[in-house]
């Protein structure tokens, strides 16, 4: 390998970091989204009285799944990453 250049397992953990920052940035924005909405429905007046509270209670809930599956997703890399550290070059890459 010549200098400057970057191997396989340099390749794999930038795009490990890449995703893990992708993963987090989804979970808290959907997050913080769902807890808005649930804020805002459990303050309103009738929760179930309009089309805009409904889409307001639905699409949180939709937002609120979203942040969980990014969330567990980016754990389930990190543990991989973790479970893979000690083995560079050993097997796939994917």
């Amino acid at each position: 390998m010549t200098a400057g250049t970057r191997g396989p397992v340099a390749a794999d953990r930038a795009a490990t970091s890449v995703a893990l920052a992708l993963l987090g940035a989804v979970a808290v924005v959907a997050g913080v989204v769902a807890v808005v909405a649930l804020r805002r429905t459990w303050l309103s007046a009738d929760p179930v009285g309009g089309r805009a509270e409904l889409l307001t209670s639905y699409g949180g809930g939709a937002l609120g799944i979203v942040a969980v599956a990014a969330a567990s997703s980016a754990v389930l890399l990190v543990l991989r990453r973790a479970a893979t550290a000690g083995s560079a070059g050993a097997g796939r890459t994917s």
